[in-house]
């Protein structure tokens, strides 16, 4: 408790000293003809050093800093076994055990045990737990966090990386935000306004503006070059519902977003002959649309499904692989008519194997047991309707 005490009050008396000398700075508007130069200082606790009381107006090469020391600036080697402060620049190497702390604009290296704190940065930033800089041209790297305000620079945290202004490039453990960036990769989520290269998360993606491609689970945009996901929602791209009917399953439904270049697919059927004990599907598929004519385009898509019934989710499952004719009839309204090729594997030992699996195809133009799953293949008809 002690110790934590000591830190916290090293801490607040940091802080306090960047203030008091930022602000004698601007009084005497950026003149350091006050400053005392020195090859060298050695300090203790701040103002228990080499320099006494006159610490805070030192500017020298080199700084040994016991526990804690605050000086005015350092042009070159900064040590210290706590905290070093500086009220204006660091120079080209700045090592502590729990942090670094400078008023003005660090040179160089810097790292520390806990956190780096900087008025800007033309570098590098290493810190165990967190690093924050109002400007940085270079890289943070942090075992929990990094934040900027503007700059150029590469962000990698553990946890997650935030930049208001400037293009980066962001890798985090869980989460990144900046205003514009170039690449970012998380575990969980990325966020920015504009986005000129890639976003890659293991769950969401979101941005206003991406020249580039979304991948993950949800990609969310208001404009994007190509999603990549499970589900892809860009306000300016691909919103739509289809009904229709194919030769295995007659109601259906699929849900279509995406851009044109790249879509993807969530489905669902049913086959309505025996509603007492349904045979259905749902499924996810990709596809990609290029108009042909004014108001015409060709959709060519991939499709993979489960087959259900009755509760039974065994792996019984449908592949198709379909080209559609989407040929508008108004402004939110299209008839589609496609063919396709199709895959079914279903389990024989399903004990709705003989009743329904074996006759679900009406004609086959394979048909072969490998093992416990029968596989056939048919080309198959899709007729329906697409709105919006």
């Amino acid at each position: 408790m002690k110790l934590k005490a000591t830190i916290t009050v090293l801490i607040a008396f940091a802080f306090l000293s960047i203030e008091t000398g930022n602000a004698q700075t601007n009084n005497t508007k950026n003149n350091e003809s006050d400053s005392i130069h020195r090859a060298m200082q050695l300090s203790f606790l701040p103002y228990i050093s080499t320099e006494g009381t006159s610490s805070g107006k030192v500017a020298c090469k080199v700084s040994f800093n016991i526990l804690a020391g605050s000086i005015h600036s350092v042009d070159g080697f900064e040590m210290g076994g706590l905290l070093n402060m500086e009220r204006r620049d660091a120079g080209t190497c700045q090592l502590a055990g729990i942090g670094n702390i400078v008023g003005g604009k660090t040179r160089g290296f810097q790292a520390s045990g806990i956190f780096n704190q900087s008025g800007s940065v033309d570098g590098m930033q290493m810190a165990g737990i967190v690093n924050n800089t109002r400007k940085i041209d270079g890289a943070q790297i942090a075992g929990i966090a990094n934040s900027k305000t503007e700059g150029n620079c590469i962000q990698i945290a553990g946890i997650a990386n935030n930049a208001q202004h400037g293009k980066n490039s962001q890798i985090a453990g869980i989460a990144n935000t900046a205003d514009s960036a170039n690449i970012q990769i998380a575990g969980i989520a990325n966020y920015a306004r504009n986005v000129n290269g890639t976003q890659i998360s293991g769950w969401v993606n979101v941005a206003k503006r991406v020249k580039g491609c979304q991948i993950g689970i949800i990609n969310i945009s208001d404009s994007c070059g190509t999603p990549i996901g499970i589900i892809n929602i860009v306000k300016n791209g691909i919103h739509q519902l289809d009904i229709y009917g194919d030769e295995l399953f007659y109601s259906n439904i699929a849900f279509r977003s995406g851009t044109s270049r790249l879509y993807t697919l969530l489905t669902a059927g049913i086959r309505p002959d025996n509603l007492d004990s349904p045979l259905w599907t749902y499924g996810w598929g990709i596809g990609t649309s290029c108009a042909v004519a004014r108001k015409t385009a060709l959709d060519i898509e991939g499709v993979f499904s489960h087959v259900v019934k009755n509760g039974d989710f065994r792996n019984n499952f449908l592949y198709k692989v379909g080209i559609n004719i989407d040929q508008k009839l108004g402004n939110k309204t299209s008839l589609i008519v496609g063919l396709s090729y199709n895959f079914l594997s279903t389990d024989t030992h399903s004990p709705y194997y003989s009743a329904t699996y074996a006759k679900m195809a009406h004609y086959s133009f394979t048909n072969h047991t490998y093992s416990r799953y029968n596989l056939k293949s048919w080309l198959g008809v899709k007729v329906g309707l697409r709105f919006f």
